[in-house]
């Protein structure tokens, strides 16, 4: 069987998503996220459009044949089912280094939630503009 490539937006998506991190690894190394309140939030939605992003683009790659229009509440869900998926394996990983590496690398229940909240903001933003035209029910 062969194995599918990535789409020129689906590398883009990629690249985007690695210089986040990046981003992010200068902010943790250099305390911005201490210093600049907020800075948290920003990141956390911006992760949200990329990975919802990713995942459109990736489903319509995979499955042209299903990317005819469908409900719209299916594809709002579905978009936002997988961002939310890889918003709490991101919140174990803080977990996991807060745990067994740098205690306090994770904030507070409160700041993993809104963390999560702005995961699926990004998400949403992604989800409503791609079935913008999409029908509400089918």
């Amino acid at each position: 069987m062969k194995h599918p490539t990535f789409t020129k937006t689906e590398k883009r998506l990629i690249a985007g998503a690695f210089a986040l991190l990046i981003v992010h690894s200068i902010i943790i190394a250099t305390r911005v996220y201490s210093i600049i309140p907020g800075t948290d939030v920003l990141m956390h939605f911006t992760g949200g459009l990329l990975v919802a992003a990713f995942f459109v683009a990736r489903f319509k790659s995979l499955f042209p044949e299903r990317s005819k229009p469908k409900a719209r509440g299916y594809i709002i869900i579905t978009i936002l089912a997988a961002t939310a998926l890889v918003g709490v394996l991101w919140e174990l990983f803080e977990w996991g280094i807060d745990t067994h590496l740098i205690s306090g690398f994770m904030g507070d229940l409160d700041d993993t939630m809104l963390d999560f909240i702005m995961d699926l903001l990004g998400a949403s933003v992604i989800a409503f503009w791609t079935t913008r035209k999409q029908p509400l029910s089918s």
